[in-house]
């Protein structure tokens, strides 16, 4: 039997608009577990990040880092943590926009050998995700604003992009399908 944890994954100052209960096997390594997380808050990959938990942390790239409890998340496996209800895990995307998320345990089931291929899945949430390249302040305005007019936002991005954004645009399948087809192309942009 293969075991699947069950995360509840929250943008933090949003919580009650966006989030994910997510599962994952056990045996994924952080990375893919981070990897996953981005996708399914629409994020593209290009920034660094840092996954605490307890005394720990994790991140995609080490240099300069001197502390022992400083680990790529590619050496270590969800399992490894010794996760239980109490000690939520705190991810950090863009270090520079301060995406800052809460990760929950929620549990584990068993199921066959074979069918963790079906995984990581995105089992429910709320909201859109995030907007790439656009600081956490101007992205809570943003939401007060369509909350306010009931409008979909027309944003345009540090890149100068400009787009028609939701946060209430959420489609939990097509999120779902979407983390299972593209997580692992992200591996490229942390390589």
């Amino acid at each position: 039997m293969a075991i699947i944890y069950q995360l509840k994954v929250k943008l933090d100052c949003f919580d009650n608009f966006i989030w994910r209960d997510m599962e994952f096997p056990s045996t994924y390594t952080l990375d893919k577990v981070v990897y996953a997380i981005i996708v399914a808050f629409e994020g593209k990959g290009k920034h660094d990040y840092i996954l605490n938990h307890k005394d720990r942390a994790f991140v995609n790239n080490i240099k300069g880092a001197v502390n022992k409890n400083v680990l790529l998340s590619k050496d270590v496996k969800l399992k490894d943590l010794a996760l239980d209800l109490k000690d939520p895990l705190y991810f950090e995307y863009d270090l520079q926009s301060q995406w800052q998320f809460t990760i929950e345990y929620l549990g584990a089931k068993e199921i066959p050998n074979g069918l963790s291929k079906n995984y990581p899945k995105v089992i429910q949430g709320k909201g859109k995700g995030i907007i790439e390249d656009f600081d956490c302040g101007s992205f809570g305005e943003v939401i007060l604003e369509i909350r306010r007019s009931r409008k979909v936002a027309h944003v345009l991005t540090n890149n100068h992009e400009e787009l028609d954004w939701d946060y209430r645009d959420f489609d939990v399948l097509a999120c779902d399908l979407k983390v299972r087809r593209t997580y692992l192309k992200l591996k490229r942009n942390y390589q």
